[in-house]
């Protein structure tokens, strides 16, 4: 068995924390700032889960998306918290639900309305090419599928790539992401807008 010792924290001052890369920029792989479940656990709920405890557990867990599977663990769909939170809550009340019966289940979207693009394309992709299938489903996440395996490898946010390229943490929930792109430092934005430009021409 191996002793640990214990040292006095007296003269620490600093955190580490993971080394700015400063070349991430549009064009760093779309991989760096992926999301994969086969690393980390996806976060998920039961269809069952009451609404306003779903709410709770995404404020506690800081995250704005959250899957829902069945009794079998299997995939139902996706809650995120523009579909589910106190407004949301109130406008079901007021058609006549009552809180005690709003699960998850009445404001999730079904498996069958969302859309996902492929871990094989992914791994030939930059940040900017994920950027636009962003814009282009008006979403903050996008699901990313296995095609060999058939199952979910993960998800992209642009929470993620907002940290990457050290876009201001209050611009993340920015309805349409890419206005962070006018906040990102100017001695290189023209330079990562002409290359998405170039890229999408």
């Amino acid at each position: 068995m191996k002793h640990l010792t214990l040292y006095s924290l007296g003269e620490i001052s600093q955190v580490a924390s993971p080394a700015f890369e400063p070349n991430m920029d549009l064009t760093a792989p779309a991989t760096s700032v992926f999301t994969d479940f086969s690393i980390y656990h996806p976060f998920d709920l039961s269809h069952e889960t009451l609404a306003r405890q779903a709410i709770y557990l995404m404020q506690v867990a800081h995250v704005r998306l959250k899957f829902v599977v069945d009794d079998n663990d299997q995939f139902l769909g996706v809650v995120t918290t523009q579909e589910l939170n106190n407004q949301e809550i109130i406008k079901k009340v007021a058609q006549g639900f009552t809180e005690d019966e709003l699960t998850v289940a009445e404001f999730m979207k079904h498996k069958s309305e969302l859309s996902a693009i492929s871990y094989e394309d992914l791994l030939q992709a930059n940040i900017g090419d994920v950027l636009q299938i962003l814009k282009s489903i008006a979403s903050q996440h996008c699901l990313v599928i296995n095609q060999s395996s058939q199952k979910i490898q993960g998800i992209i946010s642009s929470s993620d790539i907002a940290r990457s390229l050290r876009v201001p943490h209050d611009m993340m929930n920015t309805p349409d992401f890419v206005d962070v792109f006018k906040v990102i430092r100017p001695d290189y934005l023209d330079k990562q807008m002409d290359h998405l430009r170039s890229t999408l021409s």
